[in-house]
Parts: C-alpha cells; sequence; structure tokens
C-alpha cells in the first residue's frame, strides 16, 4: 500500500492534488492485477488513461477504458479474481457492478483511504468487440507500483479515431486535450476523420467549460495550453484535413 509520505512527495512532484494521486495509484493496481493474467490478452487497454500511462501525456484520469472479445459471463468472473488479486495489497477494496448492456458493462473500484475525506473510486468500462486487434508494452511509473506484465493496448491511431468521434458525441474538454497530445505526438491520423461537424464542435466548445475540466486533470505546470487549446488543435486538425 501507498504511504501517506509518498502520495505528499508525489503530489509536489506532479504538481497536481494527492486525491487524484491515490486515483492513479489505485489504476496502476488494477492493470498489474488484470494483465498478470493470461486471460487478459483479449482485453485491450484504451482511452485517456492508456495516453498517459503508455505515451506519457501530463493529463491525468478518473477511469480505465478496455475493448475486449469476452462475454458479460467471462468479464464477470475475471472481475471477481481481479478483485480477490487487488485484495491481497489493499483488502479495503471492492469491486461493484454499475451497468451492464448491449455493449459492454461498467463497474467501480471503491476503496476507503483514512487520510481521505471520500472513498477513493475509479470507474471501469469494458466494451464488448468481435475481435481485438491489440499492440503491446512496458508501463513504466514513479509510482511505488511494479508493473511486471506487459499490457495489451489498443493502437494510438485507433485511441486518435475513438477520440474525435467522442467530441461529435459528447463534450468533454478532455477528448480535445487528448487529440491535442496525440497530434503532437505525430500519432497518425485519417483524413476523413477530420469533419466539417468536427470543427465547428470545437469552436463551438465553452471555454469555461474547456478550464473547469481540465484544470482538474493537469498540472499547474501544463494548464497554459487551455487558454489556446481550440486554436491550436483546429489549426493541427485543419493541416491534417
Amino acid at each position: 500500500m501507498i504511504t501517506a509520505a509518498q502520495i505528499v512527495d508525489l503530489a509536489k512532484r506532479f504538481q497536481i492534488d494527492t486525491v487524484t494521486i491515490c486515483r492513479e495509484y489505485l489504476q496502476l493496481v488494477f492493470l498489474e492485477a488484470l494483465y498478470q493474467k493470461k486471460e487478459a490478452d483479449v482485453v485491450c487497454f484504451k482511452g485517456g488513461t492508456a495516453i498517459r500511462l503508455l505515451l506519457g501525456s501530463p493529463r491525468f484520469s478518473e477511469d480505465l477504458d478496455f475493448d475486449t472479445t469476452y462475454s458479460k459471463k467471462e468479464i464477470k468472473l475475471l472481475i471477481s479474481d481481479l478483485e480477490k488479486i487487488i485484495n491481497r495489497e489493499l483488502p479495503e477494496a471492492k469491486i461493484i457492478q454499475l451497468y451492464s448492456g448491449k455493449h459492454g458493462m461498467r463497474f467501480r473500484i471503491k476503496l476507503y483511504v483514512s487520510f481521505l475525506k471520500f472513498p477513493l473510486v475509479v470507474r471501469l468500462d469494458f466494451t464488448h468487440v468481435d475481435k481485438i486487434k491489440a499492440e503491446v508494452s512496458s508501463l513504466n511509473t514513479e509510482f511505488p507500483v511494479i508493473i511486471s506484465s506487459l499490457i495489451y493496448y489498443q493502437s494510438f491511431e485507433n485511441i486518435l479515431r475513438e477520440k474525435l468521434l467522442a467530441v461529435v458525441e459528447r463534450e468533454k474538454g478532455r477528448d480535445l486535450y487528448d487529440i491535442w497530445f496525440l497530434l503532437q505526438r505525430k500519432v497518425i491520423l485519417s483524413k476523413r476523420l477530420v469533419t466539417k461537424k468536427l470543427l465547428q464542435k470545437i469552436t463551438a466548445f465553452p471555454q469555461t467549460k474547456l478550464e473547469h475540466d481540465l484544470a482538474h486533470f493537469l498540472p499547474k505546470s501544463q494548464r497554459k495550453i487551455i487558454s489556446v487549446l481550440k486554436e491550436e488543435l483546429i489549426d493541427g486538425l485543419e493541416r491534417k484535413g
């Protein structure tokens, strides 16, 4: 279990609040538990947390997203096993099912930490897909968690595609930042995804909402980009398109 002193030290180092540090620690513990199991080769890590942990984005995240070919029954069995593994490190951790739908399942890890006012939670989203095409990577972290297993993850090109589609369907500032970061890292972008509707959605995104959303997830030293993020992103997409 991570200590209070380690949490404070990491919070200072990353210029972020202690709750966010605790959340990433819990995410890392879950990933280590998951990918030490041989069954995890058909569970594909994706989304904003994958961008942070595998590509080095400074933006912290609050959930873990996966694609999998597993059935709902198989996902439930996997989650039950993972809770037992996690309890070796964190005996108070519980994984609760929140939702089961046509396209996937949602769970929540809940952990009560003595020095936090509220329970720590991480949402887990599993989307059912017919076929998995994963890439594989090690995961190195400054946190006191040893990730000894290889991580199966969705290609950053596909993550970028999903992020672009998400901008059209929902209004979350983190999507704009993640797209900008992926473009900065020269991730390949399909020109057909740069639509007029996408550019209009980015232009119309409320600046106050963008600032509120990203301020919770970016270190203080990285927040200057927020004021010009929309302009930088549109410019980058138009050049790609």
